[in-house]
């Protein structure tokens, strides 16, 4: 179902394209005019509009599109029944943690609006200002792409918890942040400003708190993001790996517990998986060996969902 604020804000940018900006055809440089087109398109067809599985990111994964720092990422995700499309190998990880949080909604390359119009507050007793509008207050250039047309600006996560209440995340490398340019910076307090100014928990991670022994086992056990889709109860397969013997090859303990609920061993193990994911399983030596042929310490643990924004924390193992 679209949502109700989507029309409002599709007919405000298409107010946008009456200025005094030259027809796209004028414009001489041709990664001007591509990315000038390319803003446009994305304006009109609503991208960062929506929520749940009707959001669309306003930017997303194309052979020829944006590309950010390492490799990019396509991900399906059950729960909003959509794929999310992260810029980064730091993105996945961070994707990887919100999503174990187990919020309401997490939507990725979230555009800022540009003036002060916004259809996230439209029954606000003051409408907050666009990003151009806190940049000009903070004496900051705002991003262009020509003169008269500012480029629109994203925070990679929006993510709204059971309370109602968000948090803006901003993922980036550390030694990006400590050694890129001035400009990095500025852009960024533009950013904090303007989720600040929506009362909005804005958050900067880096990879530190992604130790190897943490990335290796999210990334292993990423496939448990697939267990949603399913109707059996997680407690069922971790009261029997409880019971069992920890000096039993982890693939037999997964094997008995299929055979005794009737399931398929591949189901068993995409749901031991969701379980690591989300902390309902502690494994108990943080450098385990990945293999389901060796035997694995563990045992049944309490979930670690987040409901609010003030209270979501950064990864430990």
């Amino acid at each position: 179902m679209k949502s109700i604020l989507e029309q409002p804000f599709a007919h405000s940018h298409s107010n946008l394209q009456i200025t005094e900006e030259p027809p796209i055809a004028k414009i001489k440089k041709p990664k001007i005019k591509a990315e000038l087109r390319r803003q446009r398109a994305h304006l009109f067809a609503g991208r960062g509009l929506g929520s749940g599985a009707d959001y669309e990111p306003f930017i997303q994964v194309e052979r020829s599109g944006f590309q950010s720092r390492g490799r990019s990422h396509v991900v399906f995700n059950e729960v909003t029944g959509r794929q999310h499309h992260l810029l980064s190998d730091l993105e996945l990880l961070v994707f990887l943690w919100i999503w174990s949080l187990r919020p309401v909604d997490c939507r990725e390359q979230f555009p800022l609006s540009l003036y002060e119009y916004d259809p996230m507050y439209l029954f606000a007793k003051k409408m907050p200002r666009g990003s151009t509008e806190i940049a000009k207050s903070l004496g900051l250039k705002h991003p262009q792409i020509t003169k008269l047309e500012p480029r629109v600006m994203t925070t990679d996560f929006l993510v709204t918890f059971a309370d109602g209440t968000s948090l803006a995340i901003h993922a980036k490398y550390l030694k990006e942040i400590m050694e890129g340019p001035e400009r990095s910076h500025d852009l960024r307090k533009i950013e904090s400003k303007y989720w600040r100014e929506r009362k909005v928990r804005y958050l900067v991670m880096k990879e530190t708190p992604f130790t190897t022994p943490l990335a290796t086992r999210m990334m292993w056990a990423i496939d448990g993001m697939k267990w949603v889709a399913q109707s059996i109860d997680i407690q069922c397969i971790l009261i029997l790996l409880q019971k069992s013997s920890a000096r039993v090859p982890m693939g037999e303990r997964l094997d008995d517990c299929a055979q005794t609920l009737g399931l398929k061993k591949e189901t068993v193990v995409i749901g031991f998986k969701y379980a690591i994911l989300v902390g309902l399983w502690n494994i108990h030596n943080p450098f385990q060996d990945y293999d389901l042929g060796l035997p694995w310490a563990g045992s049944k643990a309490r979930a670690k969902k987040t409901s609010s924004a003030k209270s979501f924390r950064l990864p430990t193992l």
